[in-house]
């Protein structure tokens, strides 16, 4: 084959064989920027996933509802983690710096959602709020009903002191269940101070009107005032119990990180889902030019 020829047949090759070798590098580029995308659709789900299984672990009346919700939003975390770890590893391979700032900033949105998370969901299912108002519109309500029920016949007689103190004991019963549903609504320690300072303030006030009446009922009553002092002892142990769980408050505080710390991460780590959706579509169009 004549010089000239054959140089014209290597240069056919060499172009052939380029555009093979770039055609492989361009679908390569092209798979590599779709999956790109579904992982960024991906993760973006699994996250919102997450958020909405956590306010539903949060807003369970059961342990049982709260366990099953939790593990959901555990499960969707590790979607989304891995998702994100395999677009960092492709990142990475294509040395792509713009996207490796954008996937440390989702790094740390994701610590940052699972350390909240790990808050939340450990109060949830506890329900130490719903748990105290149940405790205090049933037993509670039922002791102030006995004290009521036990003292009428004070009430109602011809002593006036005697009545006075039993109206006395019967007013601090039906001023602490009062102040029960206030505590169990309250967020602040402090104000809960204020509130458990009336609730001792009135524990004083029915006391002493039992003492009172133990010193001036005629022996005929003294089963009344008996009965009293044993249902208002009822009403005061339930009450510890009631302010007990109250200061817990992990209905309140899981549902206040949910509304406030737990959104603000979430709506910041979507923001930069869609930055580096926006950098992987931008490739993705200049590639299938």
């Amino acid at each position: 084959m004549a010089a000239p020829v054959r140089h014209l047949v290597l240069i056919v090759l060499a172009i052939l064989g380029f555009s093979a070798c770039s055609s492989g590098n361009y679908q390569d580029v092209l798979r590599t920027l779709l999956e790109k995308e579904r992982l960024v659709e991906d993760t973006r789900v699994n996250l919102l996933l997450t958020a909405e299984a956590e306010k539903n672990a949060v807003l369970s009346s059961t342990e049982e509802a709260a366990r099953t919700y939790a593990d959901q939003c555990r499960s969707a975390m590790g979607e989304a983690k891995r998702g994100l770890a395999r677009l960092t590893m492709l990142a990475a391979n294509t040395h792509d710096r713009k996207e490796a700032e954008v996937l440390a900033r989702l790094t740390a949105d994701f610590g940052k959602l699972e350390t909240v998370d790990a808050t939340i969901l450990g109060m949830a299912g506890r329900n130490t709020n719903l748990r105290a108002a149940m405790l205090s519109r049933t037993k509670a309500a039922q002791a102030t009903g006995r004290v009521r029920e036990a003292l009428a016949s004070i009430i109602d007689g011809s002593n006036c002191q005697a009545a006075v103190e039993a109206l006395r004991v019967v007013t601090a019963s039906l001023a602490i269940l009062s102040l029960h549903a206030q505590h169990i609504d309250e967020a602040s320690n402090a104000a809960m101070d204020t509130l458990e300072a009336s609730i001792n303030q009135e524990n004083g006030q029915a006391e002493a009107g039992l003492r009172q009446l133990a010193g001036i009922v005629p022996p005929a009553l003294a089963k009344a005032v008996d009965d009293a002092r044993l249902a208002y002892a009822d009403l005061w142990k339930i009450t510890q119990e009631v302010l007990k769980l109250s200061r817990e408050n992990s209905n309140i505080n899981a549902l206040a990180l949910t509304m406030g710390r737990q959104r603000q991460l979430v709506a910041t780590a979507l923001d930069d889902l869609s930055a580096l959706h926006a950098l992987v579509e931008s490739k993705d169009f200049k590639a299938t030019r």
